[in-house]
């Protein structure tokens, strides 16, 4: 049984190792989905790795310090992977595109590239903490589990962050690598928080035709109406109409959600004259505040076969009202914080 097992891992990672000189680094995986928790080489040698081989420790150092280690390949490998599992039929499902970053505390200070962050949970009882900040990307791919649609979602990398580009620029970098191996034929959305919607991240719906970005936003984006129709007088037409707040939208009580929901059409800064559409919610219960989304795409221009879909919220919105539907695809952003919790931890 125990080589049954070993064989048919090696045959899975064998890709991410075509350029390994020796199975050294397959080794080090299994004893990482051994082990609970991997504290170091040393450990695993000594609980694992020592009872599959009589490969000496150092050898392992000498492997993850001169083998080649390409992790954008590793990240192309897992994509294939991901867009192998997508059903051929229905094929108007989306893929979506999840960024963010997050801190990891360090206990010493001579860490490479460790400094002081801020940390807007105060996870330690400060607002500033010592340690490394990773930017991550996350695919949310569907497959068909019995008849229905299921989003599965799997982390692509982590960038560590070296402070020679922005947490945007980094960002960036890795969404147009995917995108790239994605293919033009795909309906993609990036999906973020409120700190990635500018500069460089939101320029990339001009660079891929097939992207568009499903967005929180901060609740005092300036917003404008569209512009007014042309008069035929003489003079410069206005480029935008009046300033709207969020106070401005008629808000409609979905059966679906626990949100009231309005949306209408947008003129931002973040994209000039691009029309984006803005989704102001506020909770049904009345506890909270409004919240800001903006979708760079028309919501009944999305390609999603949501009767199918197992997932409620989609279903939900889609059945009652398709201008809703890009408040459910926001929905898989939360995975990346659960994915990089569960990396990060186990």
């Amino acid at each position: 049984m125990k080589n049954s097992v070993l064989d048919r891992l090696k045959s899975y990672f064998d890709e991410y190792f075509s350029d390994a000189t020796k199975p050294n680094l397959f080794l080090i995986v299994v004893s990482v989905l051994t082990l609970d928790i991997f504290r170091s080489v040393r450990f695993a040698h000594r609980h694992v790795l020592s009872k599959l081989s009589d490969t000496s420790l150092n050898a392992y150092y000498y492997a993850l310090k001169t083998d080649r280690l390409d992790h954008e390949s590793w990240r192309d490998v897992t994509l294939s992977k991901a867009l192998r599992a997508v059903p051929e039929q229905p094929a108007v499902q989306p893929l979506f595109l999840s960024i963010d970053d997050a801190m990891v505390e360090k206990e010493g200070k001579k860490f490479e590239l460790c400094s002081r962050l801020f940390d807007h949970a105060a996870h330690n009882g400060s607002n500033y903490l010592n340690g490394h900040c990773m930017v991550s990307i996350l695919l949310s791919f569907p497959v068909l589990a019995g008849g229905s649609i299921r989003y599965l979602s799997v982390p692509l990398g982590y960038r560590l962050w070296d402070k020679r580009q922005t947490k945007l620029e980094i960002a960036a970098g890795m969404v147009r690598h995917a995108m790239d191996n994605i293919g033009p034929d795909r309906q993609v959305f990036l999906l973020c928080d409120s700190r990635y919607p500018k500069g460089c991240v939101a320029g990339l719906v001009d660079e891929y035709q097939n992207l568009d970005i499903i967005c929180n936003a901060r609740i005092d984006t300036v917003m404008y109406d569209l512009p007014p129709e042309r008069t035929g007088k003489r003079g410069r037409p206005k480029k935008h109409g009046e300033r709207l707040s969020p106070e401005d939208f008629e808000l409609e009580s979905p059966k679906s959600g626990d949100w009231k929901i309005g949306v209408r059409p947008v003129l931002t800064r973040l994209w000039g004259e691009w029309v984006v559409y803005a989704f102001v919610t506020l909770p049904k219960s009345g506890n909270g505040g409004r919240r800001l989304f903006l979708c760079t795409m028309d919501p009944e221009n999305i390609l999603l076969d949501y009767s199918r879909c197992e997932d409620d919220a989609i279903r939900g919105y889609g059945e009652e009202n398709e201008q809703f539907l890009p408040l459910a695809c926001y929905s898989p952003r939360w995975k990346i914080e659960i994915s990089y919790y569960e990396s990060k931890t186990f």
